[in-house]
């Protein structure tokens, strides 16, 4: 079968790959544990004799004109260990690339300027024989080769060799690094072609090629030091410390699936310097000593590894031999698991986790897709209760952005629960959002910050909130001086000194009750909200600049000159405590003095959105965001001025206009802020953005509380649109295998998921929402009936198998729910099947950064547990025994 052929278009000469090697890796029954070797014939008649006498039970003569080289996986060794492919190609009738003015595998630099080598092998059927003349003399004489350096002869003897078995005959080979299996062949094949093309000089780096998907993360370099300072204090020994660093290593580099790459070359090429940083930061300025220690311990676990012992395997005994003596070994800002990562939850015992290493080493949680159990932290074996709710990599995230506003909340606290309602229970708020977003509290406390605690933290439905917010706001809005309220006057000057118009002592007593006392922005979540991301706004008093306090750490860092500062905590001084971050203009250690975040970014949903490109980049934009307001009043006609009085006015002076445009301006007013910025969102991302507002007679005062009453009592309503994207994105698609090739098209199989708890409830909904639903694709490719699933009634878990067609991989498709009110899509969409294969990592060959084995083709099952199936064999009745007469 054709391999390689040379096509002749309109640009010239092109070398097409026809993908026969993938073929034959996906016809072998073990490709990630075959060692293929690949041997060549170039020739005319001859080669047909041979092929014939070598592959007799190939067919090597069908088809054989086809393509300039074609590739054969031979049918005797297909299924052993190590199977055999032949390549074989012709000398005559070959395409005439001469007349091409650029050949493709010619480098765009110029011909080399290195001396030209010959390599010549000379097979001896006899070596015994006596010959007339020397094979090297006479090739000099041939060649005119007279450099002596141009010469070297390598004899090696095949007889026997092909006695050997397997393992023996390989066995150098294998240690040395260079056995690869089919599966990897094929991978490096095809992104290394490219390269050989356009430089015939150019170096395959395998290892590099390998890490593809894998890339060394740069956060190893401050998890190392932060290992080597807090074992210093702990007066750890430092051979333990070169065991426990050298199997996180371990664990990085050879994830299942990775090639056995030499243990030094894999050191000195990805770690090494990494070590030499952390050690010259805490102040040797020569490590080498400590890498070179470090390597015979990598080297020592890499020659443990086995099919059995994994690297997690090494990595877990290590965390736990070395958690039996330090246990307080704690670490500011890297995951204690694998150092490699940031930490983005915390455990009860201090220890930090990233989610990598959350799916690594927790359980799938039952009755709900991508939640992971962690009972036991890694390090001090302790008891957990900790599950950990993580984004499907399908999927794209749900955003909750809160304006700010005092006991204007109320207006934002009913809309949410006007949306709760319309849910009917299928979902509570908390379950809503993957981030939420809120405005904090200064001089004057903002709504978004409270609420989206209370939310993250305590699990609060809307309507609780709701039913709490009154009494709240009755105790933060307490005076600091009962003179005030006789004197007005005096209360104002009183304000000015002290900086602020109510009781500071108050204020945080009532944010206690919300946040718990001595709670911190990062820190121990409760053990159904893990995974549940918080954001709060606060600004710099010296510019204005915002600044977020996130309870998340993320994969990837703001910019030095972005449009605001994300803190990520380094330690008590830059992880405060989570009623401090609700404040009057304040100083915080290791930070600087900040204020409310509403002063210059009232309407969070702009940062929402560069934070969810911060937290998960491969999802790149959300599937649905939700910006709330806390009430507006209606504007005047357009083009009237509602000024009333001329230009010589008082009011028209230059303090109260800058004070009337600042009031106004998108800083402070949440509406204009969300208009201004959904001028920069395209158009075809606005159908994912919604907005939550309601029309008042007049804007309360942010500290009247005699107005939360009447707010409560107003009747709040949220669109069906929202509802329905709401049910939509909770649902999210997935392959089940790779797209076949069928009558010109793609044949797609795949599953319909639900990534909330109570999946049936949710089903329910959306029935109701979506009457007579079904799914199907944006071109109207009817999927089935969305209740009409493969899932279990009895455990509750949802499955949809889904089959679509497609012209392309990279056709943009949508599947969503359709029923008789109108169609939504569901979350990750649109999207292109390459964009699947990708995030769900089809390619990985060389294994994940997660360990997982059975993630692609995904194994799918229900929720039920599962016992030991008693087999129950059914005996024939006995029968007389019939005698011959």
């Amino acid at each position: 079968m054709a391999w390689l052929d040379l096509t002749q278009g309109a640009t010239g000469w092109s070398l097409v790959d026809t993908g026969r090697m993938n073929e034959i890796v996906q016809d072998m029954s073990h490709p990630a544990t075959q060692y293929s070797s690949l041997i060549s014939f170039v020739g005319n008649y001859n080669r047909m004799l041979a092929l014939r006498s070598l592959f007799p039970h190939n067919n090597v003569l069908r088809r054989s004109s086809a393509g300039v080289i074609r590739l054969h996986l031979s049918i005797i060794t297909a299924h052993n260990e190590y199977p055999i492919w032949f390549a074989e190609s012709r000398l005559q009738d070959l395409p005439a690339v001469g007349e091409c003015p650029k050949a493709l595998w010619k480098d765009d630099a110029g011909a080399s300027s290195a001396p030209a080598r010959m390599r010549v092998i000379v097979v001896l059927t006899k070596p015994t024989a006596v010959y007339k003349a020397d094979p090297v003399e006479v090739l000099q004489a041939v060649w005119s080769v007279t450099d002596p350096d141009h010469v070297s002869l390598s004899v090696i003897d095949l007889r026997g060799r092909y006695q050997l078995s397997g393992p023996a005959l390989f066995a150098p080979l294998q240690c040395q690094g260079l056995l690869f299996s089919a599966a990897h062949q094929a991978f490096l094949w095809h992104r290394s072609l490219p390269r050989l093309l356009y430089s015939a000089a150019h170096r395959v780096d395998c290892l590099f090629l390998s890490l593809e998907r894998l890339p060394v993360s740069g956060a190893f370099s401050e998890g190392l030091t932060e290992l080597l300072v807090q074992s210093r204090t702990l007066k750890c020994p430092i051979q333990e410390i070169y065991s426990f660093m050298a199997s996180a290593l371990l664990m990085d580099a050879y994830p299942p699936g990775m090639h056995q790459f030499r243990p030094d070359h894999v050191f000195d090429t990805l770690y090494r310097d990494l070590w030499g940083s952390a050690w010259r930061t805490v102040g040797e300025p020569d490590g080498s000593g400590h890498s070179d220690a470090i390597r015979s311990y990598f080297a020592e676990q890499f020659s443990r590894i086995s099919l059995v012992h994994t690297s997690r395997a090494i990595r877990q005994d290590e965390l736990i031999r070395f958690g039996r003596r330090w246990s307080a070994l704690t670490l500011p800002t890297a995951c204690v698991v694998c150092l490699g990562r940031w930490a983005e939850h915390q455990t009860s015992c201090r220890h930090g986790i990233c989610d990598t290493c959350v799916t690594m080493f927790g359980q799938r949680t039952r009755g709900v897709e991508y939640h992971r159990d962690l009972a036991q932290c890694p390090l001090c074996q302790g008891a957990l209760q900790l599950t950990v709710r993580q984004l499907p990599p399908t999927k794209r995230p749900v955003v909750l952005a809160l304006d700010g506003g005092g006991i204007r909340g109320m207006v934002t606290l009913g809309l949410l629960r006007a949306l709760e309602q319309r849910l009917a229970g299928a979902i509570t708020l908390p379950e809503i959002p993957d981030l939420t977003v809120g405005t904090s509290v200064a001089n004057s406390p903002r709504a978004g910050s409270v609420i989206g605690t209370d939310q993250v933290y305590n699990n609060t439905s809307a309507a609780e909130a709701c039913r709490r917010f009154p009494d709240l706001a009755q105790c933060i809005f307490q005076p600091g001086y009962s003179l005030s309220r006789i004197w007005p006057w005096l209360g104002c000057i009183l304000n000015l000194v002290r900086d602020g118009a109510y009781d500071s002592g108050a204020l945080e007593r009532t944010l206690q009750q919300v946040c718990q006392p001595g709670r911190r922005v990062f820190d121990v979540m409760p053990p159904v909200a893990a995974g549940r991301r918080l954001a709060i706004v606060a600004s710099r008093t010296s510019d204005g600049k915002p600044v977020v306090f996130p309870n998340y750490r993320g994969v990837r860092h703001r910019a030095v000159d972005s449009a605001y500062q994300r803190i990520v905590s380094h330690g008590a001084s830059q992880n405060p405590l989570l009623r401090k971050a609700f404040f009057r203009s304040k100083h915080l250690s290791g930070i600087g003095v900040l204020q409310d975040g509403g002063v210059r970014c009232n309407d969070p949903h702009g940062i929402a959105q560069e934070e969810c490109r911060n937290i998960w980049p491969s999802a790149q934009t959300h599937d649905l965001l939700v910006s709330v307001g806390t009430g507006y009043v209606p504007p005047a006609e357009e083009g009237t001025d509602p000024a009333q009085h001329g230009c010589s006015s008082l009011q028209d002076k230059a303090p109260f206009r800058l004070w009337r445009a600042y009031n106004s301006s998108p800083c402070m007013d949440g509406v204009e802020a969300f208009k201004e910025e959904l001028n920069h969102v395209p158009h075809p991302l606005r159908t994912r953005i919604f907005r939550l507002d309601h029309a008042l007679a007049d804007l309360p005062r942010l500290d009247d509380v005699m107005r939360a009453a009447e707010l409560a009592k107003k009747l709040y309503t949220v669109p069906d649109e929202l509802v329905r994207a709401v049910l939509a994105t909770c649902f999210f698609f997935e392959l089940d295998e790779g797209p076949t090739r069928t009558q010109g098209q793609y044949l797609c199989r795949g599953s319909v998921l639900c990534a909330r708890r109570e999946p049936r409830r949710i089903l329910e909904r959306v029935l109701v929402e979506f009457p007579g639903p079904e799914l199907q694709t944006g071109r109207g490719e009817h999927l089935g009936r969305s209740d009409d699933d493969d899932g279990c009634i009895v455990c509750g878990y949802y499955r949809k198998k889904v089959r679509f067609h497609v012209a392309s991989l990279d056709e943009e498709l949508s599947i969503m729910f359709k029923g008789s009110s109108g169609q939504q899509p569901i979350g990750g969409f649109p999207a292109t099947v390459r964009q699947f294969l990708h995030l769900q990592q089809s390619d990985a060959v060389f294994g994940r950064s997660d360990h997982q084995i059975d993630q692609w083709p995904p194994q799918r099952m229900c929720y039920c547990p599962r016992g030991v199936k008693r087999v129950r064999f059914a005996e024939p009745a006995p029968s007389r025994k019939k005698r011959r007469v």
